[in-house]
């Protein structure tokens, strides 16, 4: 009897299986769990969608190892001489050569934007077409104003990614919702990936128009954000890309700045938080490792002496690069500690590592003595970035 079950059990089993097979178009297909899934469902492509700002924020701000740190440096917003993520090399005066030959000493850094700015705009770009073909089949997130807010977040995401591969890399892929499965799109100069990036966040920008609000998991901030707020956001972050993607004086001057000045102006009128949260998967990254240590970021002279009202600054000018010292900022500016000696500084700020306190307009603090820095001549000064340490 046993044998029996066994033999039935076994030929109903087999009768399953192939039953499940003759409703399959290739019988002989095998799925692949190795691959990620087409959303079934309106609904679950939402989902996805939801989460690409928080991947795209986490590939570029996420981490110390990525471009963000180089870019810091090079644009004197924060300096370093350490060898640690580049920052020593891209600090350098004269500026050295950027390597992209396999093995080159910041290999890991220069490809972590690339990496997930593309693979992400993929997905941006897939989960778009897939929302697009639910919806066209009668599918739905719930209402019209809740299809319009996934499809205006994911033309964002897509846009921002874009826009962000062509301000930091020559070339990129161009990514868009028509891009069939499996296709490979060849890189494109940086230009057209910028106006693909536009077109983007054009497509964001009309679905922005009688969407729902979004909630705040989405984009880790301390309110829902309005339909209104959206589209003020799209049209910053489309004067940025407008206007930061020429890098020759001809490229500058081809520039639309009267598009530039159109969305600038339509943009944000007050800043949009986004909250670092380690629970929730939103992460600082490099930004509180410049929070360490004067090593780590200290401001240079090179721009924000021009602050000084007393003529150090001129002095510090005059001498050779690498023979600078440091000088005493004093400036009307409330933006700097106040005082006529280091010390009377120092007493502004003391030795709090807490930052700018609440209310107050200080960016900056002089740092008590025993924590300065050795760093290149001409990038060793006082002064901490000390606006952000309270993140």
């Amino acid at each position: 009897m046993h044998s029996r079950n066994r033999i039935t059990l076994t030929a109903l089993a087999s009768l399953v299986v192939l039953a499940g097979a003759a409703c399959r178009d290739n019988p002989l297909e095998v799925l692949n769990r190795n691959q990620p899934s087409v959303p079934q469902s309106a609904k679950e492509t939402e989902t996805f969608i939801s989460k690409l700002m928080q991947q795209l924020w986490n590939g570029n701000q996420g981490a110390t190892g990525q471009v963000g740190v180089q870019m810091s440096v090079m644009s004197l917003e924060s300096h370093s001489a350490l060898a640690n993520f580049g920052m020593g090399a891209r600090a350098a005066i004269p500026r050295g050569t950027i390597s992209n030959a396999l093995g080159n000493s910041t290999q890991t850094e220069n490809f972590r934007d690339f990496d997930f700015f593309t693979r992400n705009g993929r997905s941006a770009a897939n989960l778009i077409a897939s929302l697009q073909g639910h919806i066209k089949a009668g599918g739905s997130t719930g209402t019209t104003g809740t299809d319009n807010r996934a499809l205006s977040f994911g033309f964002h995401n897509l846009g921002y990614a874009l826009g962000y591969l062509a301000l930091i890399y020559d070339s990129a892929a161009i990514l868009t919702p028509a891009i069939q499965a499996g296709e490979v799109p060849p890189l494109s100069k940086a230009s057209d990936v910028m106006k693909a990036a536009i077109q983007m966040l054009d497509s964001a920008e009309k679905y922005s128009v009688g969407m729902t609000a979004i909630p705040t998991d989405w984009v880790s901030g301390t309110s829902t954000v309005s339909a209104a707020r959206w589209g003020q956001i799209i049209r910053s972050h489309r004067a940025r890309f407008r206007a930061g993607v020429a890098r020759t004086p001809t490229e500058r001057a081809a520039v639309d700045w009267n598009a530039v000045i159109a969305d600038a102006t339509t943009g944000i009128t007050s800043d949009h938080i986004i909250q670092f949260n380690t629970t929730t998967g939103w992460n600082a990254g490099w930004r509180a490792q410049f929070a360490v240590e004067a090593t780590w970021g200290q401001m240079t002279p090179m721009i924000l002496g021009m602050g000084d009202t007393t003529r150090a600054y001129d002095a510090w000018l005059a001498t050779p690069l690498d023979s600078r010292t440091p000088f005493l900022m004093r400036t009307p500016d409330k933006r700097w500690p106040s005082g006529e000696t280091r010390a009377a500084q120092q007493a502004v700020t003391g030795s709090s590592r807490a930052g700018t306190a609440a209310g107050s307009i200080l960016y900056f603090r002089n740092r008590p003595s025993g924590e300065d820095s050795p760093a290149y001549p001409w990038g060793n000064w006082y002064y901490d970035n000390w606006r952000f340490w309270d993140v």
